[in-house]
């Protein structure tokens, strides 16, 4: 009761000091604490009247002088301030769980408070936190990403231009006599000037990777002359350097395995052009057609034969589904007629593109002539090619049949 008594009359001249009309240091005075005191406690609480009462009430119940009497199992409670004029905290002789109750009081209304201003402070830690994980993350996944290619040296820029390139040998061979031309005479104009208007470039460059920027690379720059583009070099500005290096590039190029690939399917179009090129001035050479089956037409049952030559030389007709490997070679020979005798002599291979990579029809025999169409999988349709025996994967252990066809025994 003594306690609680003792907490109310504390209490009451607490709310009498923040009730006053006076300045923050006089009700920190009113109270009973010095002048320098009430001004340490507000410059500490950041002038903050409640947590600074409450902090100089904390000092004094903590710094009190306390006498024991080890007899009756009281305490003597002296205050330690020698201003009382105008508060003086009387000697009380009560149990030590009084002061203790005071305190824990008076000190969980300050946790309170900086509990609350701590909850605050993490809210915006927390969001300037996130701000900079993701400018973090952000900056991480940029550094992880690969360069891109105006980023990287001249040499770096000029040995991915051609790594491009070296799969189109048309492409290679023509900037490399370009390029070439321009290194033994840098004063001719004309190898200093590209025109892309012309059918030339449209054949060999236009729309190849690596091109444009390996042009670029030996300080090409774009111009517009009369309403067309045109890529010039300036005479004083040739980088006889990088010249040197893209030339060296190429020239190493034409010894990939892409180039040489490339190439010799190029020599065997021409080559297969030149032999459908000769055939239809020789009309004499259609003798086969004569054993050739009628042609039927799209109502009937029938396989439509699609055989490509070349990228741009397709051919097609019509058989029936009993037709045999043995009349595709005779239409075939009506076409060009010295295809067929490459064919028989497996010299080149006739090939399935319904398969990845395309399948040739092997073993050329008899047995296999035999076949038909509906026996090798080939109706309702199918695309044939014609390559190079080397030109296609072939597996020696393998004959060829394929899960498309009704029947896999010889006929």
């Amino acid at each position: 009761m003594q306690s609680e008594n003792m907490f109310r009359r504390l209490a009451d001249r607490v709310n009498s000091a923040f009730s006053s009309t006076t300045e923050d240091e006089s009700y920190l005075i009113d109270m009973g604490f010095t002048l320098e005191e009430s001004r340490i406690a507000l410059q500490c609480t950041n002038g903050d009247v409640t947590q600074a009462a409450n902090l100089l009430l904390l000092s004094s119940s903590s710094s009190s002088g306390t006498a024991t009497s080890t007899n009756n199992n009281t305490t003597t409670v002296t205050p330690s301030r020698q201003n009382t004029a105008t508060y003086r905290q009387p000697t009380t002789t009560t149990t030590t769980n009084v002061d203790s109750d005071l305190e824990k009081a008076l000190k969980e209304s300050l946790d309170m408070h900086n509990k609350k201003e701590q909850y605050n402070k993490e809210i915006i830690d927390l969001t300037a936190t996130t701000s900079s994980s993701k400018k973090k993350k952000s900056n991480n996944q940029q550094k992880h990403l690969p360069p891109k290619l105006q980023d990287k040296t001249k040499e770096e820029q000029i040995k991915r231009s051609v790594s491009r390139i070296q799969s189109h040998p048309r492409a290679v061979d023509t900037l490399l006599i370009a390029l070439t031309a321009i290194k033994d005479d840098p004063s001719n104009q004309k190898y200093l000037t590209i025109d892309t208007s012309t059918q030339g470039y449209k054949d060999t460059l236009l729309n190849i990777p690596g091109v444009q920027d390996l042009l670029h690379c030996c300080k090409f720059y774009a111009v517009m002359d009369q309403k067309v583009q045109k890529l010039k070099l300036d005479r004083y500005n040739i980088d006889f350097a990088l010249l040197w290096l893209a030339i060296s590039t190429l020239q190493n190029a034409t010894l990939s395995k892409e180039y040489k690939s490339s190439k010799q399917r190029i020599n065997f179009h021409k080559t297969l052009s030149q032999m459908l090129e000769y055939n239809i001035y020789n009309p004499g050479n259609n003798d086969g057609a004569k054993f050739l089956s009628p042609e039927p037409d799209s109502t009937q049952n029938s396989a439509l034969i699609q055989l490509q030559f070349t990228d741009t030389i397709v051919h097609k007709r019509r058989f029936h589904p009993d037709d045999t490997l043995n009349d595709i070679i005779i239409w075939i020979g009506t076409l060009a007629s010295p295809i067929p005798d490459k064919i028989t002599s497996n010299e080149w291979a006739l090939v399935d593109n319904s398969f990845s990579p395309p399948k040739p029809t092997l073993p050329m025999n008899n047995i296999m002539f035999r076949k038909t169409l509906q026996t090798l999988g080939w109706w309702p349709g199918v695309k044939l090619q014609i390559l190079m025996k080397d030109m296609v994967i072939n597996n020696s252990n393998e004959q060829f049949c394929n899960g498309r066809g009704l029947g896999i025994a010889s006929s």
